[in-house]
C-alpha cells in the first residue's frame, strides 16, 4: 500500500473514533497538510458568537463571585423558585421577598417592591433610567447607554453587585432564615463597591469612580 494511500485509510478510520479518543491522541479530524492542534480544538469545540452581554459580564474589575451570577442570570438560570416548582419540586412559586408574586428572575431581581427599593438607591448614584425597568432586556439597555465610559463601568459593576447580593439575600432567607431590610442590603452593596473601587484605583478606567460613586 503506498504512503497517500495509507493516510487517507488513516484518516477515514479517524472520523470515525471518538471524540474522546481524538482528544487524548491528539489526533486531528482536519485533512491535508494543514494539520494542527489548533484545528483540532476548533474540530471538538467549535467557537460560539458571542453574546451581545458579554462585556457586561466579562470586564476588567469585576469580582469572579458577581461576574458568575451575572453570567447565570442573563441566561435566565438561576433555581428561583418558580423554575423549581416547575420542573416538580415541591415547593411554593411564590416570591422569596414579597410572597405575591411568582419568583421568576426579573421579578426577583428587577420588578419586586423589596429590589425595587434596592435599586432606587443605586439610581440615586448612577443616573436613574427613564421609567424603573421591570423586564431583564431594560437593565441591560440602561448599563449600555450611559453618558461616559465611567459611567459605564459603574453601571456595570454596580448591576452586578445588586444582582448578587440581591441573589445571596434571597438564599439566606430560604435557607438560614436571615432577613434583611432592603436598606441593609444596599449597605453592603456600598460597602462591597467601595471596595471594588478601591482595590482598582490605580486603574486609568476606575480613576475618579468613587468620587461618581459617592456623590
Amino acid at each position: 500500500m503506498k504512503k497517500g494511500q495509507k493516510e487517507t485509510k488513516v484518516e477515514t478510520e479517524m472520523q470515525t473514533w471518538p471524540r474522546w479518543l481524538l482528544v487524548l491522541t491528539g489526533l486531528c479530524l482536519i485533512h491535508g497538510p494543514n494539520r494542527k492542534s489548533s484545528n483540532t480544538w476548533e474540530a471538538l469545540k467549535p467557537r460560539h458568537v458571542p453574546q451581545d452581554w458579554y462585556d457586561i459580564v466579562w470586564f476588567k474589575g469585576s469580582l469572579p463571585k458577581h461576574a458568575f451570577t451575572m453570567w447565570i442570570a442573563n441566561y435566565d438560570k438561576l433555581p428561583t423558585k418558580a423554575r423549581l416548582a416547575s420542573w416538580g419540586v415541591p415547593v411554593s412559586p411564590l416570591c422569596s421577598f414579597c410572597s405575591k408574586e411568582e419568583e421568576s428572575r426579573d421579578h426577583l431581581l428587577l420588578s419586586c417592591d423589596y429590589s425595587q427599593q434596592v435599586w432606587s438607591e443605586v439610581f440615586a448614584r448612577c443616573q436613574p433610567p427613564a421609567s424603573t425597568f421591570t423586564k431583564w432586556a431594560e437593565l441591560l439597555s440602561w448599563i449600555r447607554h450611559p453618558r461616559s465610559k465611567r459611567a459605564a463601568l459603574l453601571r456595570k459593576l454596580a448591576a452586578q453587585t445588586v444582582v448578587f447580593h440581591l441573589w445571596k439575600q434571597r438564599n439566606n432567607l430560604n435557607h438560614n432564615q436571615i432577613s434583611l431590610l432592603p436598606i441593609d442590603v444596599f449597605k453592603n452593596v456600598d460597602r462591597e463597591l467601595k471596595n471594588i473601587i478601591s482595590s482598582m484605583r490605580e486603574t486609568k478606567s476606575f480613576k475618579n469612580l468613587m468620587v461618581k460613586w459617592i456623590r
